[in-house]
C-alpha cells in the first residue's frame, strides 16, 4: 500500500507560477468584462439612437410638417415672383427718386386723391408732365378725381381726354396733369 501525504508542501517555482497564471486569468478576465461592458453601451446607444431617427423621420413625413412644407414652398414661390416685381419697379423708383419735381410727396397726393372706383391702367412720368389712363365707374368719379387734383395745388393744368365708354359699362379716360414750377417740399 501506498503512503499518501496530504501536507505536501508546494514548491516556490509552482507557486509563482500559479501566481503569474492566476494573474494572466484575472487581467484576461478584467478585459473581457470591460469589452463585454464597452460593447454593451455602443449596442444601447446604437439602439437609442435608431429609436431617435425613426421618431424624426416620422416626424419629418407627419402630415402636418408636410403641410408645412408645401406652405413653405408656395411662400418660396410668392417671394420669387415679389423679387421678380422688385426688379421690374426698381427701375421705375429710381427715376422717381432722381428726378426733381416727381417723388413721394407728389405721388402720396395723386394716391390720395383718387377716388373709390377709379382704378389705373398706366401711368407714364417725365420731370413736368404726369399722364394716366385709368377707368372709372362713372364720368362723376373721373370728375371728382380731376377736382381732388386741382385741390393739391401741385399742378398748373389738368385735362381730361378720351372719355370711352366699355362694354362692361366702364368709362376709360386719359388724363394729362403739368406740374407747376414750384418745387415740392416733402416735408410738409
Amino acid at each position: 500500500m501506498k503512503d499518501f501525504n496530504f501536507f505536501q508542501i508546494e514548491s516556490y517555482d509552482e507557486k509563482k507560477k500559479n501566481n503569474k497564471k492566476n494573474y494572466i486569468l484575472a487581467t484576461a478576465g478584467v478585459l473581457v468584462f470591460i469589452m463585454v461592458l464597452i460593447s454593451g453601451y455602443k449596442l444601447m446607444k446604437n439602439a437609442k439612437l435608431n429609436k431617435e431617427i425613426q421618431t424624426m423621420k416620422s416626424y419629418i413625413n407627419s402630415k402636418e410638417n408636410s403641410k408645412k412644407l408645401e406652405d413653405a414652398e408656395r411662400e418660396q414661390e410668392k417671394l420669387k415672383i415679389l423679387e421678380k416685381y422688385k426688379q421690374k419697379v426698381s427701375p421705375i423708383a429710381e427715376f422717381i427718386e432722381s428726378s426733381g419735381n416727381i417723388n413721394s410727396y407728389l405721388i402720396n397726393n395723386i394716391y390720395t386723391s383718387v377716388p373709390k372706383n377709379v382704378y389705373f391702367k398706366s401711368v407714364n412720368m417725365d420731370n413736368n408732365n404726369i399722364q394716366i389712363q385709368a377707368e372709372g365707374s362713372k364720368r362723376q368719379d373721373i370728375a371728382e378725381f380731376q377736382y381732388n387734383l386741382k385741390e393739391t395745388n401741385l399742378f398748373k393744368n389738368i385735362f381730361v381726354s378720351n372719355i370711352n365708354q366699355s362694354k362692361g359699362g366702364k368709362y376709360i379716360f386719359n388724363l394729362k396733369c403739368t406740374l407747376k414750377d414750384v418745387g415740392i417740399n416733402e416735408n410738409k
